[in-house]
């Protein structure tokens, strides 16, 4: 992500604006991170990882931005695991695997994502986001 910040900050004119929205994991999130980006590597093999809002601002800054807000986000509204499974193509043992981990999220997650299950065995959740506005220096 460091490269991309840096590549926005070159071609960027001077008092251009930076903005990024983006699924996010909590700062701090440990477990909860590992088990989110883990789910999300499962379910999206192109998925490299959610980064947190600190780390969102490190990358912008370190580029030479200067951050004029980050903000956390949590989405309105709940997603349908299964649903969200079958946007990317994840079926079969795949699809098993990732109902498996929502099933058995960390206590921290199910709270944090707002996991709940459903009587027909599906999931409902939903994933946070973060929005950066940022400004290359005049």
């Amino acid at each position: 992500m460091s490269k991309f910040c840096s590549e926005s900050f070159r071609v960027l004119k001077p008092g251009g604006r930076f903005l990024i929205a983006d699924t996010t994991v909590p700062d701090g999130g440990g477990e909860t991170d590992r088990w989110q980006n883990h789910v999300e590597v499962l379910r999206d093999t192109s998925h490299i990882r959610n980064y947190s809002p600190s780390e969102w601002r490190a990358f912008a800054e370190a580029a030479g931005f200067t951050v004029d807000s980050i903000v956390e986000l949590e989405e309105e509204n709940l997603a349908a695991l299964r649903d969200w499974m079958k946007k990317s193509g994840c079926e079969g043992e795949t699809a098993a695997e990732v109902t498996r981990q929502f099933a058995t999220a960390p206590a921290e997650a199910r709270r944090k994502f707002s996991i709940t299950e459903l009587p027909n065995g599906d999931f409902h959740f939903r994933w946070m986001r973060v929005a950066l506005a940022a400004q290359k220096p005049s």
